[in-house]
């Protein structure tokens, strides 16, 4: 909404930055914000915890901790079965 809009771009064998900046050259637009980084690509039943056993308690799941589907890049469905995975971790004690 409010004419705006966002871009993004992944994947294995081309440079995304690469290919955002072909796809907007030439357009008019502003930028607002950018961000950047590798994405884990493993699904939640690969995944294993990241611990430091003197760090405080801190928990995450889905997207925040990078499990992403393998095949599309998308990471709500993992979120949501990560999400289940603590609650029941939770619940067990």
């Amino acid at each position: 909404g409010n004419n705006k809009t966002k871009v993004g771009c992944g994947g294995f064998d081309r440079n995304p930055k690469q290919e955002v900046e072909a796809f907007l050259a030439g357009k008019q637009y502003e930028e607002l914000y950018r961000t950047g980084g590798i994405v884990r690509m493993i699904p939640p039943s690969r995944s294993r915890p990241f611990f430091e056993a003197e760090a405080p308690p801190i928990v995450g799941v889905g997207e925040s901790i990078g499990t992403v589907s393998p095949i599309s890049g998308e990471g709500i469905s993992c979120t949501l079965r990560c999400s289940d995975i603590f609650l029941d971790a939770l619940s067990s004690g």
